[in-house]
């Protein structure tokens, strides 16, 4: 068992700059894609919903939690219908809670819970929400959401 568990670990630690570095050039390869997606006053143009999404992620692991939003903004506005948006909503709340910007969270969350509850990300969106409350002191909102979920 035990050198198994070492074989994991040298695996684990071996491949770890590998991930990082993988992480830098996406990030690296977004903002170069990025800059060139923008309009002369430096509005970001329309892209696919994929492409906003998988930008949107890409920023958000890399905690840029402002120009992910960005990407789900324009997601939100070209792509109300699509399958992603229940993931897009999600991410926008998470964004928000990770800046400690609770009250925002939870209305994004709200957002999220209402029409999404059935899917994974809005199952999950109720457990976030409950976080966000107690870390606002909303001790009875924090219940209630933990009892919904």
């Amino acid at each position: 068992m035990t050198k198994y568990l070492l074989l994991f670990t040298a695996i684990v630690i071996g491949f770890a700059p590998v991930f990082g570095q993988q992480s830098d050039a996406a990030l690296r390869r977004v903002r170069e894609q990025d800059s060139i997606s923008r309009d002369s006053s430096g509005k970001l143009q329309t892209l696919s919903a994929a492409e906003h999404l998988s930008r949107a992620e890409t920023y958000s692991s890399n905690r840029l939690f402002p120009e992910a939003r960005e990407h789900w903004s324009k997601f939100f506005e070209n792509y109300p219908a699509d399958v992603g948006i229940p993931k897009a909503l999600f991410g926008t709340a998470r964004s928000y809670m990770w800046e400690r910007k609770y009250g925002d969270a939870v209305k994004w969350f709200d957002k999220l819970t209402k029409d999404h509850l059935n899917t994974k990300d809005g199952r999950e969106g109720l457990a976030f929400k409950g976080a966000s409350y107690v870390r606002m002191g909303k001790n009875l909102e924090a219940a209630k959401t933990y009892e919904q979920y």
